[in-house]
């Protein structure tokens, strides 16, 4: 077919978070069933007014062709919107830079959950359709206002090279926010006091995505802005407390009481805190949750 990809057209090539991708006529990508990862605009035979029309099967080969040759690389057009970059699979080459990483910035590096990683001007990582993993403040270079700025595509790239060096870089936001996310594997049952529910300033955090904490501040910022639910914690989970459990023990005992109780004993309500989100990276390494 013709090399014209990437011209706004209604119809899409659909890339959904399970990893499924496909042609969709309307742009709805309804077969994702909510959950999609990627959308780019067709080739012009994958166009239903095209005298050309390949037909629906035809156009979704066409589609997972696409993403395979390349990564994805064709789907530009939210990106330069947005002043962002996503780093392809296969950008292995290693960008020399200062070691200047983690200093408060607003340019930010992204994490998807779907595994994408770029870079982003905003930090608003908008490639990432609302689902970001981790995010975190990028090196100088990667700042717009730098004299030495190395562009948006090399510093996606120099995002992906420090991803694959471990993130160990994020750790900042962890004695920053004193927060900790629970993984689905921390079944191991927590022993502590019965004393739930009297208000705390340290929060047990739900995420609209699933994903389950504990939170010094009690603002959950590890939900980006998505908190489902939140409850005051244990007195053993309290930071003041002589004995205190540290902040992942008091993850896995959110999650502990999360699994255990449905979250029955959980009175307070998110709604009063859904605006509250903080505007510096904070997210820690975690794993699709079991929803309680």
């Amino acid at each position: 077919m013709s090399e014209n990809w990437g011209s706004s057209t209604t119809e899409k090539c659909c890339k959904c978070k399970s990893g499924s991708v496909g042609w969709s006529a309307s742009g709805r990508c309804s077969f994702c069933h909510g959950s999609v990862s990627n959308t780019a605009s067709v080739a012009p035979e994958c166009t239903k007014k095209s005298p050309k029309f390949m037909g629906n099967s035809m156009c979704a080969k066409a589609c997972r062709s696409k993403v395979e040759s390349s990564s994805w690389s064709w789907m530009q057009e939210q990106s330069e919107e947005e002043e962002e970059a996503v780093a392809e699979e296969g950008d292995e080459e290693v960008v020399k830079m200062s070691e200047n990483w983690g200093s408060s910035t607003t340019e930010k590096c992204c994490k998807c959950k779907s595994g994408s990683i770029g870079w982003s001007s905003s930090g608003r990582c908008s490639f990432c359709h609302g689902s970001v993993s981790k995010t975190a403040s990028v090196a100088a270079e990667c700042t717009k206002k730098s004299p030495k700025f190395m562009g948006n595509s090399m510093c996606a790239k120099a995002c992906r090279n420090q991803v694959e060096s471990s993130w160990s870089w994020l750790q900042q936001l962890l004695a920053e926010e004193e927060e900790a996310v629970a993984e689905e594997s921390d079944k191991e049952v927590v022993k502590m006091s019965e004393n739930w529910g009297s208000s705390t300033t340290e929060k047990c955090c739900k995420c609209k995505s699933g994903s389950v904490g504990w939170s010094s501040s009690g603002r959950c910022s590890f939900c980006h802005g998505s908190v489902s639910k939140t409850s005051s914690v244990a007195a053993e989970c309290t930071k003041k407390s002589p004995k205190f459990m540290g902040n992942s023990m008091c993850a896995k005992a959110c999650r502990s009481k999360v699994d255990s109780s449905s979250w029955s004993w959980m009175q307070e309500q998110s709604e009063d805190r859904r605006g509250a989100s903080l505007h510096q990276a904070d997210s820690v390494g975690r794993i699709s949750p079991h929803e309680a």
